[in-house]
């Protein structure tokens, strides 16, 4: 059953169920089922059908949850975009998606020249709520994701229905989340993680907690509280920082499972979660875009960080889902021995269409052994613990669990017209990562750094904009002409 089917089964099944929370919002499985097929109603009303892409901007809310539902039944694939993304990146994934609608919150809201109709949801709708969905198989598309791209440029992530359909299959397995379960939805609605978040909770009864506005850490212990909130799934910057507000607090939170992912998740902070969530399970999940979400999950237990502690500083991220495939292989794309180091792909049902471009997938989808692969660009070992990942083979860098590509940030900075040349290193501040970059100007004084970070707002979303911006009189290189970034000065811990 797909994604959209399995929702509707369980609005069915247990229609007077809270399956939304919001605010002063509360939606049953019935009411937002209704939602969907209204909203489903509209996009037909406008054309939309099977094969399409559709740009979603809007806000984290049961509009955006009933959007993404409605699509699918409609048989259209879900893009979604954060309010607020700068005009020229919007663009960018308009034009590379082929979106043929974008939907926002009020056919009012005011968005940048796209060439692509809008649909308000506000608007009345020609037709009623729909009755029966599109005929969708798996080979349909589902959605698209666009993280930052190596070549410069965003890059869109296709995943099929089947690969989605495969996720929930099988996670959980792992999780376990189940009727009266409230599932806590953090993850900014441009990361896959936020789909696996929704949608865990929806097919399976639980109940979806939604914040009215993005917590800090500090504010998380009352509203986990407040909400009764079992589950949550953290990025290990927030979990760290969440971890030291409850030092010293009432250890008694409803939370019964912590998922953590995104990037390296240290043995230490895994101690700190044991202890503080003592009725807690730890999951550390390991997955890409180009997977669909989530490919590995370890159990963290405190017997298991006492025997790795003494050699690993980070947790292993385990054993692959039924049916995916985790290769650690060599340049030549042949094993290397367990225990030893090798780049890190993946094979299975997961694995997404490709992306937009062709030639970005002829790149990174690659055939071996007689299977299709996903390079991913991850270094790891393979243990009797499962995987362990233990850097990178690229420059990519994760960002509060964001992927960050250094290139990107350096291509939109040399647009500038005093920027000659630019690179960006990243460095640990306040136990995460930040990223600082170095400019060459042929100015006879530097650009100032808010001009900087302006012509930067306009291009890229914040988490990609540098914390620290230096400038040098040219960029230093090595012999074979590459930037030396280990002769850039250092303006905080290493990575």
């Amino acid at each position: 059953m797909l994604a959209h089917e399995r929702f509707a089964a369980r609005a069915a099944a247990q229609p007077g169920s809270l399956a939304v929370v919001q605010g002063p919002v509360r939606l049953t499985y019935a009411e937002l089922e209704a939602r969907v097929r209204h909203i489903a109603g509209l996009l037909r009303g406008r054309g939309v059908g099977r094969g399409d892409v559709v740009m979603v901007h809007l806000a984290r809310s049961p509009d955006l949850i009933a959007t993404m539902l409605a699509l699918w039944t409609a048989g259209a694939a879900y893009l979604p975009v954060e309010p607020g993304t700068p005009p020229e990146r919007l663009a960018a994934v308009a034009g590379g998606s082929r979106c043929a609608l974008v939907v926002t919150a009020s056919a009012g809201d005011r968005l940048p020249e796209l060439g692509v109709a809008v649909l308000g949801l506000d608007e009345a709708g020609p037709q009623g709520p729909v009755e029966a969905p599109c005929a969708v198989s798996g080979a349909d598309l589902a959605y698209v994701i666009y993280t930052s791209g190596s070549t410069g440029a965003p890059k869109g992530v296709e995943v099929e229905h089947a690969s989605l359909a495969y996720l929930l299959a099988h996670i959980n397995e792992r999780y376990g989340i189940a009727p009266g379960d409230r599932v806590l939805q953090l993850a900014a609605i441009t990361f896959d993680t936020s789909l696996e978040q929704i949608l865990v909770a929806l097919v399976n009864g639980a109940a979806l907690v939604l914040p009215e506005r993005m917590w800090a850490p500090g504010e998380l212990v009352e509203e986990i509280r407040r909400h009764g909130v079992t589950v949550m799934d953290l990025s290990p910057a927030f979990w760290r920082a969440f971890l030291a507000d409850l030092e010293g607090r009432p250890q008694d939170l409803p939370v019964r499972l912590t998922i953590v992912g995104g990037s390296a998740v240290h043995l230490s902070d895994c101690e700190s979660s044991l202890r503080l969530l003592p009725g807690s399970r730890l999951v550390n999940a390991y997955g890409l875009t180009e997977a669909a979400i989530t490919s590995c999950t370890a159990e963290i237990t405190a017997a298991a960080v006492a025997g790795a502690a003494a050699g690993h500083g980070s947790a292993p991220v385990g054993h692959p889902l039924p049916g995916t495939g985790v290769h650690v292989l060599a340049e030549s794309l042949e094993p290397v021995p367990d225990g030893q180091e090798g780049e890190v792909y993946l094979s299975g049902p997961g694995l997404a269409r490709g992306y937009v471009s062709a030639q970005a997938t002829a790149a990174r989808f690659v055939c071996g052994a007689g299977l299709r692969l996903y390079r991913t660009g991850d270094l790891g070992v393979l243990t009797a613990q499962g995987l362990r990942v233990t850097g990178r083979a690229d420059r990519q860098l994760k960002v509060r669990g964001f992927r960050v590509e250094p290139a990107e940030i350096e291509k939109a900075l040399t647009a500038h017209p005093e920027v000659t040349d630019a690179a960006v290193k990243p460095y640990v501040r306040h136990g995460d990562v930040a990223l600082a970059v170095y400019y060459a100007t042929g100015a006879a004084e530097p650009p100032r750094v808010r001009d900087l970070r302006r012509h930067l707002g306009v291009r890229l979303p914040a988490y990609m904009v540098p914390s620290v911006f230096v400038p040098v009189g040219c960029l230093p290189v090595k012999a074979n002409g590459k930037v030396d970034f280990a002769a850039l000065p250092e303006v905080g811990g290493p990575v």
